[in-house]
């Protein structure tokens, strides 16, 4: 299994996606928001019950001692969750990929995203079919949430499942891979990105999409990088 580097709290909140960084923040400031105004409108519900106006103006000093106070403790709580989660999903991923026989397992980027998997011929969705109880006249699955795990290596995506994570899908990295953007009819970019992977999963092929952009564009840019700088990709293969 290829080496990793210790990872650091600011490390580990480095590899969470910028969006979700941006979304807990948001939060924070959010529930820190509410406590303020909640703790407002009772104490002006109380001047106005004993007739003292003075405590109503103690409440807008009350709120502004308050809403920090709420903001910090959702932060605290919310950040090592969140820490943790990404953590777990790195550890499972890196996992996996050694289970699908990924050299390299080095974590290049991590996030949540959605996919669906294709079959590039009946065989493979007759494969998969089988024993799922599943319609295969339908060429393409409903989308399911993922972590989505790109490795220096290889790609891997997860899914939460009430037994831990659950592998949907791996495939080395390699010049045989193909990683294109998906259009519609009139050739506009749909937001999704469809990969064709090789060795083992050889003729599968996923749609990504993701509702955080900059980590998929990352994503997107990365993988294509990786692709190009594959020089065979039976090297990357144990």
């Amino acid at each position: 299994m290829a080496r990793s580097a210790a990872l650091s709290e600011e490390n580990a909140w480095n590899s969470v996606a910028l969006e979700e960084r941006l979304e807990l923040v948001s939060k924070c400031q959010a529930d820190g928001l509410i406590a303020a105004l909640g703790f407002t409108f009772m104490m002006g519900a109380v001047a106005y019950g004993f007739d003292k106006i003075y405590l109503l103006l103690g409440s807008v000093f009350g709120a502004l001692i308050i809403m920090p106070m709420f903001s910090s403790y959702s932060w605290r709580k919310g950040k090592p969750a969140l820490i943790l989660n990404y953590l777990a999903a790195r550890s499972m991923a890196r996992r996996y990929g050694y289970t699908s026989n990924i050299s390299e397992l080095d974590v290049v980027l991590i996030f949540k995203g959605e996919t669906s998997q294709e079959f590039l011929n009946e065989a493979e969705q007759l494969d998969h079919s089988i024993g799922k109880h599943e319609d295969i006249d339908e060429g393409q699955q409903p989308k399911v949430p993922v972590w989505v795990c790109l490795l220096r290596g290889g790609v891997v995506l997860l899914a939460e499942s009430q037994g831990g994570a659950k592998l949907l899908y791996s495939s080395p990295i390699g010049t045989e891979m193909v990683c294109a953007t998906v259009r519609d009819e009139e050739g506009n970019p749909t937001g999704e990105i469809s990969i064709v992977g090789i060795a083992h999963a050889k003729g599968k092929k996923v749609t990504i999409s993701s509702r955080f952009p900059a980590a998929f564009y990352v994503f997107e840019r990365q993988l294509q990088r990786l692709i190009f700088e594959s020089p065979d990709p039976k090297t990357l293969i144990k």
